[in-house]
């Protein structure tokens, strides 16, 4: 069977996390995962990155990042800093924390 499934998206509010995980097939144990960035950060990263198209565009991403409400962020899931870390330090982080 599946023992983790991963899913990028702008779940940022209570609704949008509920609709996703009601969506799901059967009783999954759910964790959400947020991965918090500077802006500045987001785009190096995204600039640096081959396979993206629209999203290395730095105007749209931070128009994507101003449309945030951090506030709103729910409470019910792991947050991670990602700043400066590099991919390998976080997934370890993670993987921790879901322990796996």
């Amino acid at each position: 069977g599946t023992s983790l499934v991963a899913v990028a998206g702008p779940f940022f509010d209570v609704t949008d996390r509920a609709q996703l995980i009601d969506a799901l097939d059967g009783s999954p144990r759910t964790t959400v995962v947020t991965l918090r960035v500077s802006l500045p950060e987001a785009i190096r990263r995204a600039q640096a990155d081959p396979t993206r198209l629209l999203s290395k565009n730095p105007d749209l991403l931070t128009k994507l990042y101003d449309s945030i409400d951090w506030s709103c962020l729910p409470s019910d899931g792991l947050e991670f800093a990602t700043e400066g870390r590099p991919a390998a330090a976080i997934v370890e982080d993670i993987a921790q924390a879901l322990r796996l």
